[in-house]
């Protein structure tokens, strides 16, 4: 994949921030979705763009999870649409630990408050890694940052696991829950339903991760065999582009369904109507 233009130095208001024959070979592989888009953006406007009033911890994280994200679709949309299938998977491992995230709350609100409570670990570990480059002092307000050490000492009160039994030395556990993301998924799903978004759990969650982290798995998936041995290949990743396409869909339609149910919107017809379209629109791909 060539930078955007020509080689030569271009006018500002030539320059083009995108690859537009990645967009059309994009339109071109994908009709089906690109013919579901305009429902689907309706629907994504009635759920995330409106008026909620939020009640307490629960709906405050479900509904504002939810609105990062679609924002995190659109983003995907963006990458893929432009040939980043990786890029695209890297950030389809974001959007799929949110969204069984929200559907574990959906079912379990009394959780949202230990979701919200770690915020003040995560602060407080922000704030020690700034103190090891920056004069904090000289950059924040002493009250500030009283408020945010002390919340830190309070919070880490509440997620602390053993480092040695003998001894009996405990550390920050390393997320506001104790299960993983995969054991959150299993437990996203509505009452009842024996499968869902676990099942996606390959192929939007595991493999992106190789793919943000320095693996031998993100280098061996760049390199490309030719006859002196292997190169980088650094090509436009289509089948990839396509596949994340598909899986941030999916996902997102799950989301849907989650917001849908926790705040009773009354919108199943039109959730299931998205459903069947994304059944025709990636039909070729399954």
């Amino acid at each position: 994949m060539s930078v955007a233009g020509s080689s030569a130095p271009q006018e500002d208001n030539q320059v083009v921030f995108g690859f537009p024959e990645e967009w059309l070979d994009f339109k071109k592989r994908n009709p089906g979705f690109f013919r579901v888009v305009p429902a689907l953006m309706v629907t994504i406007q009635k759920l995330f763009g409106r008026s909620q009033t939020l009640r307490g911890p629960a709906d405050k994280v479900i509904f504002n999870l939810g609105n990062v994200c679609s924002e995190d679709f659109m983003e995907i949309l963006l990458l893929c649409a432009n040939g980043y299938g990786i890029g695209g998977m890297k950030l389809l491992r974001g959007l799929y630990e949110r969204a069984v995230t929200v559907g574990y709350l959906v079912n379990q609100p009394s959780e949202a408050e230990a979701f919200l409570a770690y915020g003040d670990v995560h602060r407080g570990k922000q704030l020690n890694h700034a103190r090891k480059v920056f004069d904090m002092a000289s950059l924040l307000k002493p009250e500030l940052i009283q408020e945010i050490d002390e919340g830190y000492r309070a919070a880490k009160l509440k997620f602390q696991e053993p480092l040695c039994e003998k001894c009996g030395t405990t550390r920050d556990t390393a997320s506001w829950t104790k299960l993983s993301t995969e054991a959150l998924a299993l437990k996203a799903n509505p009452p009842g339903t024996k499968k869902g978004i676990e099942e996606l759990y390959l192929m939007c969650c595991f493999d992106p991760t190789m793919q943000v982290h320095a693996t031998v798995f993100s280098l061996i998936s760049r390199f490309d065999p030719t006859r002196e041995g292997i190169s980088f290949d650094p090509g436009p990743q289509r089948e990839k582009a396509d596949l994340t396409m598909m899986s941030a869909h999916n996902v997102l339609l799950a989301v849907m369904e989650m917001q849908n149910r926790h705040f009773k919107l009354g919108m199943d017809d039109e959730i299931e109507a998205r459903r069947q379209d994304f059944q025709a629109a990636w039909a070729s791909k399954e």
